[in-house]
């Protein structure tokens, strides 16, 4: 009820100017439904079972000295949600999918503009969206636009992320070939947010032989999502925090934020660009930097578009390289088949990939055998990496609407993970292979 009143008074307020001569509304909304189902095989099951002990047993091998030590992540509770056989394995959940057929993916996103004065344009973006049975309402951006002439125009308020290709466009699901947009650079990584906090300035100039430029230029404050195992892996959070986190993703908060977005248009319908921003985090008060590059050309049926964003801290530590290439193809005017290849690894983790073995009080556990200060246990390598090859065909009824049905092959667990609660990662066995096959309708107006 409080979504239907919120979206009643935005309009309200909006429309009750509309009297005047010169003003103007337009209203857009974006949404979508789908489904879809994964699966593994046998032969594609990772075997973890190293760190299962890490919550079952009151003690655990060193694995540094192979003594003997107190297990400071002792769980006994834990092993209640746990499979009886130590060889099980659940099949992964991934994108719109999970091993029973997920039919609970529903968004709608309502889009508003208005024009009070001349040169001044109020945009808000309200998404709703059904995850685990419930609507989740999220405001993705609400500001003021000033503008001066074409080389400037300042936007104040909560401003949509300038970065890449499609981070602007992440609601509008008929602006892509696939239902989602690539995980590596648009998913719940840490690499990008809908909106800020804050002030921009951007501009554009085009020719009359179709070459130019756009620029943007922004400050302030973002927060950005993170999937809890991914936070946990990159020191983010602890894992008695990780244990107890109930929310789908963790807030990252970056302060001081300032970016920078340049694009050139070509005349061969070829764009070329570069992207930037750096923060100071609010884990561990460390600054964080994002730049990448991208392209898009499209010529009589084809698009293209490829990027790369790579992100580490200040120390060159817990870097993050995403990249991704998508070709497309429409022809008999409504049809259209696409191939996909998604990348992302972490790579320079603190302490070589280990993670450090603390007490439940947050204090370290010294190696008295190597004379150490702290005790390690490895990462599995198929945590820090998603390899995502796609292939999907499309039925576009009209340029404002699309049937999609696509198949996923992932290798690697950065995305895919088993829907277990709790520590899904250090469970014990896993699939490191998920395949998914998903589809369903979106729609813009």
């Amino acid at each position: 009820m409080k979504i239907v009143i919120t979206i009643f008074l935005m309009l309200f307020a909006i429309t009750s100017f509309a009297d005047d001569d010169e003003f103007s509304v337009q209203i857009h909304g974006f949404g979508g439904w789908g489904a879809g189902k994964t699966w593994s095989m046998d032969k594609e099951k990772g075997e973890y079972s190293s760190l299962r002990a890490l919550f079952g047993l009151p003690q655990i091998q060193n694995p540094q000295t192979g003594e003997l030590m107190t297990n400071p992540y002792y769980r006994p509770d834990l092993l209640a949600v746990l499979p009886a056989d130590e060889n099980a394995a659940r099949t992964n959940n991934y994108m719109l999918g999970n091993d029973e057929t997920n039919y609970s993916n529903t968004y709608f996103t309502l889009s508003t503009s208005a024009n009070p004065y001349p040169n001044f344009t109020i945009y808000s973006q309200i998404l709703l969206e059904l995850y685990d049975k419930k609507v989740n309402p999220n405001l993705d951006f609400a500001f003021v636009e000033h503008y001066i002439n074409d080389y400037f125009i300042i936007r104040t308020g909560r401003v949509k992320q300038p970065y890449g290709l499609y981070n602007e466009l992440t609601r509008v699901g008929t602006v892509r070939s696939f239902y989602e947009l690539p995980q590596s650079i648009y998913g719940p990584n840490g690499m990008t947010g809908a909106g800020f906090n804050g002030v921009s300035i951007n501009g554009h100039h085009y020719t009359e032989s179709e070459w130019g430029f756009e620029y943007d230029l922004y400050y302030g404050q973002i927060d950005i999502k993170r999937l809890p195992e991914v936070a946990f892996v990159m020191g983010n959070i602890s894992l008695n925090d990780y244990f107890a986190y109930n929310e789908k993703y963790v807030k990252m908060s970056l302060n001081h934020l300032g970016g920078v977005r340049f694009n050139i248009q070509t005349p061969f319908s070829l764009k070329l660009g570069v992207s930037g921003y750096t923060g100071k985090s609010d884990f561990g008060d460390q600054w964080i930097y994002v730049f990448g590059a991208h392209t898009r050309w499209t010529h009589s049926g084809f698009d293209f578009s490829a990027e790369y964003s790579r992100q580490q801290n200040a120390d060159g530590e817990n870097i993050i390289n995403s990249a991704y290439a998508i070709l497309s193809y429409k022809f008999l005017v409504k049809y259209q088949i696409a191939l996909m290849a998604d990348y992302i690894k972490i790579d320079e983790l603190p302490n070589d990939n280990r993670i450090i073995v603390k007490s439940v009080t947050g204090e370290s556990i010294p190696n008295t055998q190597t004379g150490e200060s702290e005790t390690y246990l490895n990462i599995p390598e198929d945590i820090l990496k998603s390899i995502d090859l796609g292939i999907a065909f499309n039925i576009w009824m009209n340029p404002s609407f699309a049937i999609k049905l696509e198949y996923h092959y992932v290798d690697g667990n950065f995305y895919s993970h088993s829907p277990m609660d709790g520590a899904s990662f250090f469970y014990g066995n896993f699939y490191t292979k998920t395949h998914l096959l998903q589809g369903g309708v979106q729609f813009s107006f």
